[in-house]
């Protein structure tokens, strides 16, 4: 009995070092967790909402690039147009254009092959909001 009571104590003693000793983390994601890279597109989707005129890609500030290249040193570039600095918190990912201009993208699904971004636009007068959702995949 008084082995059984031992063993049992051990055994919830290691188990208590071994949950300590992971990693603990304070929810924030670094530039440098798989994100960094050379993307292509390979789908881009409008979805406009069902109130107001629908939307075409036209008119809309998108991020339409075949190719993000995202750096480890935090700068971007966007097929030879744009470039600029990036950072990644959460499931946010903020691009700072050269001329001033930001977009922030929610990282709706991110793994070592592909990146899926939504980008939420609101209504205006009477054309409809929605979301573009940009499908890359690593090259």
């Amino acid at each position: 009995m008084k082995t059984v009571f031992c063993k049992s104590i051990f055994t919830l003693v290691m188990g208590i070092a071994v949950l300590s000793a992971c990693d603990k983390s304070d929810g924030t994601r670094t530039k440098l967790d798989g994100m960094k890279g050379n993307w292509e597109l390979s789908d881009l989707t409008l979805v406009n909402d069902q109130k107001g005129t629908p939307r075409q890609m036209e008119g809309l500030e998108t991020i339409n690039y075949p190719v993000l290249n995202l750096n480890g040193d935090g700068s971007f570039s966007a097929a030879g147009k744009d470039n600029g600095k990036w950072n990644r918190q959460d499931n946010s990912l903020s691009l700072s254009f050269s001329s001033g201009r930001q977009t922030t993208l929610k990282v709706a699904r991110l793994n070592e092959n592909e990146m899926v971004l939504e980008q939420a636009y609101a209504a205006s007068g009477n054309k409809s909001g929605g979301v573009i959702y940009y499908q890359y995949v690593k090259k």
